[in-house]
This record gives C-alpha cells, sequence and structure tokens, in this order.
C-alpha cells in the first residue's frame, strides 16, 4: 500500500474525503482511505480537501506544505461553500503608550486612600486624555419582581442542607440576541440562585445545572450569575434562599447586549416534594421572686458554708417530648431540674441536670429534658450569688401545654 506524506510544523490539520472528516493524523487519514482498495490507483483523481489551522485563537503568519508519495501531488488554494457562512467579530485595535517619572524627596506628598492615616506619601499626578472615544457593546437592563412565600414550592436545593427543605422560584429565561447576560438578585432575604439549560427538575436539582452563586452580587447576601446565552433557547433561573423555610420579596435584574424575558414557570417533577410536618411549639410562663422570706438551700455545686434562696416549680405534661425552660429576670438566675422530687437537705438526690447562663438572655439558664407525659418533674429555680432577692419569671415551651406550679418540698 502507499502512502502519502504531508509534513506540517506547528499547525493543526484537518483532512477530509468526500466533505467527511477522517482521522485526525494525515498520516493514518491517507492511510485509512486507501485501504478501501488492493491498490493505491483508487486515490489518483479523486479530491480531497485539507485544511490548515492554528492551535491558538486568531493567530496569522505565513507557513509550508511538503507533500511526499509515489506520484506530485497538487496542491491548490480553494474557496469552500457553506449555508452557514460566518462573520468575524470585529476587534478594537489596541495602540500601547507609555510614561517614564519617577518619585523624589522633592515630590508632593498626600494621606492616600487606604494608607497608614499616621503616614505621608510621595505621588506624582498625571493627566489622561485620549483621541478616540472607545466603543462599548449596548446593554439593556431588564427586571423580574416576586416572592417566597409559605406557599411557594419547596426543594432540596443542591449544597443545602438535606435535613431542610428550600422555598423557590423557577424563572424561564430567553433572548433574542446571544451574548453574556448576567442577573443578580436583590432582597432583604439571603438568596441563592441557580442557572439550568433547558428545563429544571425539582427533585433532581444537579441536573441540567450551569451554575450557580451564593453571594457573588454587589449587595450583601445577594447572588450574581453571568452566562453566555444562546438566542431562542430555553434556560431556567432558580431563586432560593439560604437558609430553609425561609420568605420574603425579591427582584432580579438581567443585564446584556438585549432585553431579557423574564416568566415565572411551573417546573414538572416525577417525585413531588412535599415537607415534612413540623411538631407544634406550644409556650406555657410562670412569674414568681425569690425574697428575703423564700426557703434556703445549699447548692449541689457549692460548699454547706453557702445558702441560697430557692424557689422548687412541680412540672407536669400532658404530652411526652422535648421540653425546654428558660429564665427571665433582673437576677443572676440558676436552674435544677430533678426527676420526681426534690430534697433541699440533699440536692444531689434525683437531679437530671442544671443550668446557669445558658439562656439567650444574659445570665439567664436554659434547661432542655425529654419528659414522660404525667410524670412529675420538679424545676428548683435559685441565684448565682448568695442571698440575691428578686422578680422572676419561667418561660416553658414543648409540644404541649405545661403545668407549671409552686410547691413546697
Amino acid at each position: 500500500m502507499n502512502t502519502i506524506i504531508i509534513a506540517l510544523l506547528g499547525l493543526c490539520l484537518v483532512f477530509v474525503a468526500h466533505g467527511i472528516p477522517v482521522s485526525p493524523s494525515l498520516e493514518d487519514s491517507v492511510q485509512a482511505i486507501a485501504s478501501d482498495g488492493t491498490s493505491s490507483e483508487k486515490l489518483a483523481g479523486h479530491p480531497y480537501i485539507l485544511v490548515v489551522t492554528t492551535h491558538g485563537n486568531a493567530d496569522t503568519g505565513s507557513f509550508l506544505i511538503s507533500a511526499t508519495g509515489p506520484a506530485s501531488v497538487d496542491l491548490m488554494s480553494i474557496t469552500p461553500t457553506t449555508s452557514q457562512p460566518m462573520i468575524i467579530p470585529s476587534i478594537v485595535p489596541t495602540t500601547s503608550s507609555s510614561y517614564s517619572s519617577s518619585l523624589s524627596s522633592s515630590s508632593g506628598v498626600f494621606q492616600r486612600v487606604s494608607g497608614d492615616p499616621e503616614y505621608y506619601y510621595y505621588y506624582q499626578a498625571i493627566q489622561v486624555t485620549v483621541s478616540t472615544s472607545a466603543t462599548t457593546e449596548p446593554s439593556h437592563l431588564s427586571s423580574y419582581s416576586s416572592e417566597l412565600t409559605s406557599n411557594s414550592a419547596i426543594f432540596y436545593r443542591v449544597d443545602g442542607d438535606s435535613e431542610s427543605t428550600y422555598h423557590y422560584q423557577a424563572i424561564q429565561v430567553t433572548v433574542s440576541i446571544s451574548g453574556t447576560y448576567t442577573f443578580a438578585s436583590d432582597s432583604d432575604l439571603d438568596t441563592v440562585g441557580y442557572f439550568y439549560d433547558t428545563s429544571f427538575d425539582p427533585s433532581v436539582p444537579t441536573e441540567n445545572l450551569v451554575t450557580d452563586n451564593d453571594d457573588g452580587g454587589d449587595m450583601r447576601y445577594q447572588f450574581r450569575i453571568e452566562a453566555f446565552l444562546e438566542a431562542g433557547h430555553t434556560y431556567i433561573l432558580v431563586v432560593t434562599t439560604h437558609t430553609g423555610s425561609e420568605t420574603g420579596s425579591f427582584s432580579v435584574e438581567a443585564n446584556g447586549p438585549d432585553s431579557v424575558n423574564l416568566v415565572s414557570i411551573t417546573p414538572s417533577t416525577s417525585r413531588p416534594i412535599t415537607a415534612v410536618p413540623t411538631e407544634p411549639f406550644v409556650s406555657s410562663s410562670l412569674p414568681s421572686e425569690l425574697s428575703s422570706n423564700s426557703l434556703t438551700f445549699h447548692r449541689p455545686d457549692r460548699d454547706a458554708e453557702h445558702n441560697y434562696y430557692y424557689q422548687a416549680i412541680e412540672v407536669i405534661v400532658a404530652t411526652s417530648g422535648a421540653y425546654t425552660f428558660t429564665s427571665d429576670s433582673e437576677i443572676d438566675t440558676m436552674g435544677f431540674f430533678y426527676d420526681t422530687a426534690f430534697d433541699p437537705s440533699n440536692p444531689t438526690a434525683n437531679l437530671i441536670t442544671e443550668n446557669d447562663d445558658g439562656g439567650d438572655i444574659s445570665l439567664q439558664f436554659h434547661i432542655e429534658a425529654f419528659l414522660q407525659a404525667e410524670h412529675k418533674y420538679i424545676l428548683v429555680v435559685t441565684t448565682h450569688g448568695e442571698s440575691e432577692i428578686g422578680s422572676f419569671s419561667i418561660l416553658a415551651g414543648g409540644p404541649a401545654s405545661v403545668g407549671l406550679r409552686s410547691s413546697t418540698p
């Protein structure tokens, strides 16, 4: 089998037979074509096209082709026809300019922006003028306003908490001119944006995902997405939140070479997502006070030389579950939680848990415990400092109301 070898250094080659690209290796290309028959005569008189191009974009320069084979090779430049002519985008020429100078001890001084306010900096001011204004691509601004509510659709967002659902709104995006477009959110919510190609399935949020963004916008906690869009093609922008179950209004601004069509849609899914029901939270409270007439005891965590005023509160619930008990007072309170009974002479007996400053309010306790229905517990409220007195209130919360009443052990 005869082989034609065409050598060309530093350039990319595409060899075409019958208008069909073959192997990118020239030697392999010609060998593959010749292997259609037992002799090389089938190559004679048949046209092939060698396309010479460059590895780098928009490179220009001279080149030389050397063709070697059993006979001379006729090489002739042609202009191929096409049903889709390509237009080279215009490129603004760049011109370099330079300026040389120096900063010396005689130069002017100032306090520069972001500099150390205790120091002065030498500077030279240079006036800049240009004779030709640069042209920029026209920019069109489009906007869309809506809100996320408790009735909005939910999904498990990409990179979100797997135990949380997120309200979202899907917005269909289409443009009539291809180009680069940006989408930026504006909201009091901490928003997150996901951009999809063609369609969005909330049950498979990674499918068709082009890009996403959380806090890339100019405004705090707002997303900014940039993407190249094809004219007439459908994209989906999904607006959601950083934290699960958040609701509120938002707006999206789209910017690009043409106006953007933004339409709210309801995406279809084969696996609808429903919110996991949450347990109800019922609050109960009891106001009271510690006075000089209140009972005293030796706190479990202190020695017997110190006495503390206390009040014992009987706790009973009708529904089993996790309950919290938090104090609110001007005095520094402490809480001790007991099972069944409390003996002030033996304060460690039946003790389940205790807390000093775990509450959201400064110097207040916060106790969390799992309570059995109709079982008696005792919450003892006392103080961090010895012999302190003052009013307080207890806020209890859980799946049902809590029975709270003062008791005398």
